[in-house]
């Protein structure tokens, strides 16, 4: 569905598996993000992969939008390893609903936010 990159590596989500890859340009290996579970519901579990739609990178960090649960699943870039969950913040006015596109630059998180027809800008 999305892909993103950098001078080392891609990283590709895939909705229909549940499953996010990084891909080693050089050496084309590949490791997975995140693990998918089946589930019900809202997941609170760390490290759940589910409907991923979109991924960013910055320096420190892959950024990962689900669409259902609506959240976005932050990762330490290096190591993969799971850091945080960004749900629902008090300056958004409203719960994220549906988010699909994400992009990030030196200073902002950009979040598109279907559900509620919005772009947020995130610092």
């Amino acid at each position: 569905q999305s892909v993103a990159g950098d001078s080392r590596y891609y990283y590709v989500t895939d909705v229909l598996g549940h499953c996010c890859f990084r891909f080693n340009a050089r050496t084309l290996q590949v490791e997975n993000i995140g693990d998918w579970k089946q589930t019900q519901g809202m997941s609170q579990e760390k490290n759940v992969m589910r409907n991923p739609h979109s991924i960013a990178v910055d320096e420190r960090f892959a950024y990962v939008t689900h669409t259902s649960p609506s959240q976005i699943s932050v990762y330490h870039k290096q190591s993969l390893t799971f850091v945080k969950v960004l749900r629902d913040k008090s300056s958004w006015k409203t719960n994220l609903n549906r988010p699909h596109g994400i992009r990030v630059d030196e200073k902002f998180l950009y979040i598109a936010d279907r559900g509620n027809s919005r772009i947020l800008v995130c610092s």
